[in-house]
């Protein structure tokens, strides 16, 4: 898969999971939660793309 098709499925699914906590009223908590866990997905897949 190239990159581009990965960016864009990464920016749809945290489109999709920011709307579902947003309008299930997510505590601050659940939205840092989000936060470290898509940052951690994040730098897996530039890692994953850098070992080719």
């Amino acid at each position: 898969m190239d990159s581009a098709a990965t960016d864009e499925q990464l920016s749809d699914v945290c489109r999709d999971i920011e709307a579902r906590l947003v309008a299930e009223g997510a505590s601050v908590e659940q939205w840092q939660e989000y936060e470290v866990l898509r940052e951690r997905y994040v730098a897996r897949m530039f890692a994953a793309a850098r070992a080719g």
